[in-house]
């Protein structure tokens, strides 16, 4: 997989693995391509990693690289141009590791 910012392009490697995150003994998929070694204290204190589920700290991380990324600044916005519009559909594993359809 390449992937590509506007710094530079980098080889990122992807695999499966079995599901070690949470129990799947009810699912009927055992791997997945999991996150591995994610450091949430890069992006948010440990407190408020901790009350934060898995996969918001995700979301957290990747909107704060995408702003470091972009270049955007204080300095050089114009706040009369810029806006920003968030979507998401939600259906999850639970922390229990039970699925999550009550927005199916």
């Amino acid at each position: 997989m390449l992937i590509a910012s506007g710094k530079a392009s980098k080889k990122v490697r992807t695999e499966s693995a079995p599901i070690t995150k949470f129990d799947k003994k009810d699912l009927d998929v055992h791997v997945a391509a999991e996150v591995k070694d994610f450091d949430a204290t890069k992006y948010m204190d440990r407190k408020e990693a901790k009350r934060m589920d898995l996969f918001c700290q995700y979301g957290l991380a990747a909107a704060i690289q995408a702003v470091e990324d972009s270049g955007i600044t204080p300095e050089n916005t114009d706040y009369d141009r810029f806006g920003v519009m968030v979507g998401f559909w939600y259906r999850w594993v639970n922390r229990d590791g039970k699925p999550n359809h009550q927005n199916a």
